[in-house]
């Protein structure tokens, strides 16, 4: 509640019962965005992900599955891990065929979708890095303001803004 500025309360009377109030802040407030995290990064020599090869880093397995299939759709191969632990155990073995990751930011296991992205982008500042989270969190809150090629799209978004470049 707090990440999205609401508040829960609740009020309780004996023999009267408990009430409780879920306050969200109004739908139509002009929602504040900045240029980085709308931009999707531009993969090297290409205007689009189409058919570039993904490492889709996800812990929610029927999201993994969902964000797949339109990846797939889009002409990607896809490479998948379900932690960021997972994915960089992988990275090893998948570092030269991979163009893109698309990453949720929290996962289990003690390495976040931040972790990742700070460590691959160190490693390969021409690897296009999107971060995903339903969370109110951007990229410059964690040290990748200026970070090339790494973008954020909010959850949840629409099928074409993983195909979107600038």
């Amino acid at each position: 509640m707090r990440q999205h500025s609401g508040s829960i309360d609740h009020f309780s009377e004996p023999g009267q019962g408990t009430r409780v109030e879920i306050l969200l802040p109004s739908a139509l407030q002009k929602v504040h965005t900045s240029r980085k995290e709308e931009k999707i990064p531009t993969l090297p020599l290409q205007s689009s992900i189409e058919g570039s090869r993904v490492l889709l880093v996800e812990d929610e397995s029927a999201v993994r599955k969902l964000v797949r299939k339109l990846l797939e759709l889009h002409g990607c191969t896809v490479i998948e891990a379900c932690s960021g632990r997972e994915a960089l155990d992988l990275w090893g073995d998948v570092c030269d065929e991979i163009s893109v990751v698309v990453s949720d930011v929290v996962m289990p296991e003690g390495v976040s979708g931040w972790d990742l992205a700070k460590k691959l982008h160190a490693e390969r500042p021409d690897l296009g890095i999107l971060l995903t989270s339903g969370y109110n969190q951007r990229p410059e809150d964690h040290g990748l303001a200026e970070a090339e090629n790494v973008a954020f799209l909010q959850k949840p978004y629409a099928a074409k803004a993983l195909k979107r470049s600038h």
